[in-house]
C-alpha cells in the first residue's frame, strides 16, 4: 500500500511540474488609476491644427530631404478606439512598450486596416505631451510620433490619459477606418483596471523538453521506490 501511494505521489508531482509550463500564462494585475479623459480629448483640436497647418513635414531617412504632407484631412474622434487607448494607458504603467504586457503587439487591442500608436509618460499636460510628440527638432529616427500624426492613411484617433502614483501616462491610438463617432461621457474618475500580464505559451520545443524531463524524473522516482 505504501509503495502504491509513493508511486501515485511521484506521478502527481511529475504531472504538476509539467503543467506549470502551461499555467504560467494565467497572470493579471489589477490597478486603481485615475483617468483624465476630458484633458485627453482636448488634444484632438491640436492634432487637427497640426495636420491642417503649414508645418506638415518630416525628414526622409537620409535626414537631408523632407517629406511634405500636404492636403491632410482632420481626424475624427473614435470613441471605441478611446476605450482601447484607455486600456493601453493602464498597460504601459506595467510595461512601457508598444508590446503589451501579455507579449502581444499593441494593435491586438483593436481592429483596423491601418493602425499606429503614440506613447508618453511623465508629461503633466496635454500641451506638453503634444509638443513632445511633434518632434520638429528631431532627425528621422526620432520622428516616429510625428510621422504617425501626419499619416495620410489614418482617419481616426482615440486618446487616453491616466494618472497613477502621481505620474501621467498618455496614449494616442490611430486607425482607419473609424469606429464609433457617437460621443460618450468622459471618464475623469478613479477606475479599477485589470491588465493581462500572462505571456504566450512556451514554444513547442521547450514544451517537449519539459515533457521529457518530467517523464525521466517520474521513472527515476519510480525506480527508487521499487528498489
Amino acid at each position: 500500500m505504501k509503495k502504491a501511494l509513493s508511486i501515485l505521489f511521484a506521478f502527481l508531482t511529475a504531472f504538476s511540474c509539467f503543467t506549470c509550463v502551461f499555467a504560467a500564462g494565467s497572470d493579471s494585475t489589477t490597478l486603481e488609476v485615475k483617468y483624465c479623459q476630458t484633458e485627453a480629448r482636448s488634444m484632438l483640436a491640436d492634432i487637427n491644427a497640426f495636420r491642417t497647418g503649414s508645418d506638415t513635414w518630416y525628414w526622409n531617412a537620409d535626414n537631408k530631404t523632407k517629406k511634405i504632407c500636404s492636403g491632410l484631412s482632420p481626424l475624427v474622434y473614435d470613441y471605441d478606439l478611446e476605450k482601447a487607448a484607455m486600456q493601453r494607458a493602464a498597460e504601459i504603467i506595467v510595461s512601457f512598450s508598444h508590446e503589451r504586457p501579455n507579449g502581444t503587439d499593441f494593435y491586438t487591442a483593436y481592429t483596423g486596416n491601418v493602425r499606429a500608436e503614440n506613447l508618453a509618460a511623465g508629461q503633466t499636460s496635454a500641451l506638453e505631451v503634444m509638443n513632445d510628440w511633434i518632434e520638429a527638432d528631431k532627425d528621422y529616427g526620432g520622428q516616429g510620433h510625428r510621422r504617425n500624426l501626419l499619416n495620410s492613411d489614418i482617419t481616426a484617433v482615440g486618446i487616453a490619459c491616466v494618472e497613477y502614483n502621481g505620474r501621467k501616462y498618455w496614449v494616442q491610438e490611430f486607425r482607419s477606418p473609424a469606429g464609433s463617432t457617437v460621443e460618450t461621457p468622459a471618464n475623469d474618475g478613479v477606475t479599477t483596471v485589470t491588465v493581462d500580464t500572462s505571456k504566450p505559451a512556451s514554444d513547442w520545443l521547450s514544451i517537449l523538453i519539459s515533457f521529457f524531463r518530467t517523464i525521466i524524473n517520474f521513472f527515476m522516482s519510480l525506480a527508487s521506490i521499487l528498489k
